[in-house]
């Protein structure tokens, strides 16, 4: 008999809103990952910056899951944290083998490029895509950060497997040093 697959929803969380809450970006990934919840009963799993807003979102039953349903990553800033500190704090914890990952359209592709990275060849990630609204020059700024990010991303990575002790200590630690020295 074939082993059953644990899978998670994980929602990505955007840029914040104006006024300190969801952005239309955000609010769009979370609208996705709560249809997939209601297609596949899978936890939601909110990741990054604006996870505990998206959870006050949410709601909960009979609109939304159940409170033990869903699982919250507050602590990552960039899409490389997040797949790093949602491997390490959730999905390895509780045994998730597959992943639905929730995310914006621009953002789609590199957010599974670092999340096939981080969980490595055994954890199968399937993507939904939030559209997302933008004009085209704003679609075009988006692209070119997408490209920048992608290749820090790669260099985060040197070096790095999934299964070795420390490498995901290792890769946090450059990206904490390239964050530092592009915000400060």
């Amino acid at each position: 008999m074939p082993e059953k697959t644990k899978t998670g929803t994980v929602v990505l969380s955007g840029p914040r809103g104006e006024r300190g809450g969801l952005s239309n970006d955000t609010q769009a990934r979370l609208d996705l990952g709560l249809n997939v919840w209601q297609d596949t009963g899978t936890p939601l799993i909110l990741v990054g910056s604006s996870s505990e807003l998206m959870k006050d979102e949410l709601g909960f039953e009979p609109l939304g899951p159940p409170e033990g349903a869903i699982f919250i990553e507050p602590h990552s800033r960039e899409t490389v944290g997040n797949a790093i500190y949602t491997k390490r704090d959730i999905l390895l914890p509780e045994q998730f083998s597959a992943a639905n990952l929730v995310t914006a359209d621009y953002h789609m592709d590199r957010a599974s490029r670092i999340f096939h990275k981080a969980m490595g060849g055994n954890f199968s990630i399937n993507p939904f895509a939030s559209q997302t609204e933008y004009s085209p020059q704003e679609r075009r700024a988006l692209m070119r950060l997408e490209l920048i990010y992608s290749l820090i991303a790669r260099l985060a990575f040197v070096g790095y497997s999934p299964e070795s002790e420390g490498d995901d200590e290792m890769v946090l630690k450059r990206m904490q040093r390239i964050a530092r020295k592009r915000y400060s």
